[in-house]
């Protein structure tokens, strides 16, 4: 094992100090620090501006795990008697599962894809279990879109309420904000390790303006307008401070895209050349903020992860063993999660960033070329 990491897995890259002053000192001059302030208030706007949307189109959050909250009570409400499960991927972040709690359901796993890596609305269609559940919270898996139309006609046919999970989706998800179904909400994070992030906030993003009136009311203690507490609600606010990152990356978020694409331009050529083909799964498949090394099965995954430790670089299963086999979740009710499984077993993220070097890039792709070479039977064309 190697003393020191040389290579992390990630390097986020936030607005410089000089770049947020100016908003701070706006905070300075107005004196409001919380409560959807003016910064708050301009995020918002200029958001919804980026993505193509009406103004009232976005909804911030002081996370994006308190962003599927707000969308959860503001599109389903807490659970209810005999609807009591949301269904949910067993392939996601510990998040989804945990906002769902947070509103009183109790997950329920199911399987995904194996292409998309995403549950199929026509499957669960016909899944029993439908019976029981007030909510399904549909994960885009590192930002991979989804089809928002099938999950909005899934909705009308089923009335299950549906709530996308497209945490890191800012970059990939912006041809898809522009013609959201109405009946579609999709939360955003801006937790640092994204693409796009504040440090740590989220957005909940959707086309219905009586519903962003209520994701705004469901994240402000019931408040809406008047000191009058109505339904389920928390407090998810975002602060002044965060919405001040948030728009000084906002304003170079165009460079930054870029960056990130030639960047992963770079990493896939070092991948070709050390004979890994399109096993390295970069921006454009998925977030710019990853970088995927499908493996060939669960044995080659681990042994690329311990490969890379050995030369002091970092690499990790970003979703885990599955929600199932969390601690957490343990004693949560799930189908068959065969595909689940063998996407945990097989997508190991590892070191990608926005100023990553060639010669880090080259260490990379060298580790797991030989690793898996090493393996009895294993082929990286």
């Amino acid at each position: 094992m190697s003393d020191s990491i040389a290579i992390p897995v990630c390097r986020p890259q936030l607005p410089a100090t000089q770049q947020i002053i100016p908003y701070l000192e706006r905070i300075d001059a107005s004196r409001r620090y919380a409560n959807y302030g003016p910064l708050v208030l301009s995020l918002e706007t200029e958001l919804a501006h980026h993505f193509g949307l009406e103004p009232g189109s976005v909804t911030t959050a002081a996370s994006g795990s308190m962003a599927i909250v707000g969308a959860i009570l503001a599109r389903a409400g807490r659970a209810k008697a005999g609807r009591s499960l949301c269904i949910c991927p067993a392939y996601t972040f510990v998040a989804t599962a945990a906002a769902a709690r947070h509103c009183g359901y109790e997950p329920y796993f199911t399987d995904v894809e194996p292409d998309s890596w995403a549950l199929d609305p026509e499957r669960l269609e016909r899944d029993p279990v439908l019976e029981r559940a007030g909510l399904v919270i549909v994960v885009a898996p590192y930002g991979r879109p989804v089809d928002v139309a099938a999950w909005s006609a899934f909705h009308r046919r089923t009335g299950v309420p549906v709530v996308v999970d497209a945490a890191a989706g800012f970059d990939t998800f912006a041809k898809v904000l522009p013609v959201l179904p109405e009946d579609v909400p999709v939360v955003l994070s801006f937790h640092a390790t994204k693409a796009f992030g504040c440090g740590e906030g989220g957005a909940v993003v959707s086309t219905s303006r009586e519903f962003t009136l209520g994701c705004h009311r469901a994240l402000n203690h019931g408040f809406l307008g008047e000191r009058q507490s109505v339904g389920d609600a928390v407090n998810g606010k975002m602060s002044e401070y965060h919405a001040a990152i948030g728009l000084a990356e906002l304003e170079r978020w165009r460079h930054k895209h870029q960056a990130f694409g030639k960047a992963a331009k770079r990493y896939r050529g070092c991948a070709r050349r050390h004979g890994l083909g399109d096993r390295l799964r970069l921006a454009g498949d998925v977030s710019a903020a990853y970088a995927l090394a499908v493996c060939g099965d669960a044995q080659a995954a681990q042994a690329a992860a311990a490969a890379l430790w050995e030369r002091g670089i970092e690499s990790r299963f970003w979703y885990g063993a599955g929600l199932h086999r969390e601690p957490a979740f343990a004693d949560c009710p799930h189908g068959s999660l065969d595909v689940s499984e063998m996407l945990a077993g097989r997508l190991l993220g590892v070191p990608f960033f926005i100023d990553m070097s060639d010669a880090q890039m080259d260490a990379v792709c060298g580790v797991l070329a030989r690793a898996w070479a090493a393996l009895p039977v294993y082929s990286t064309a």
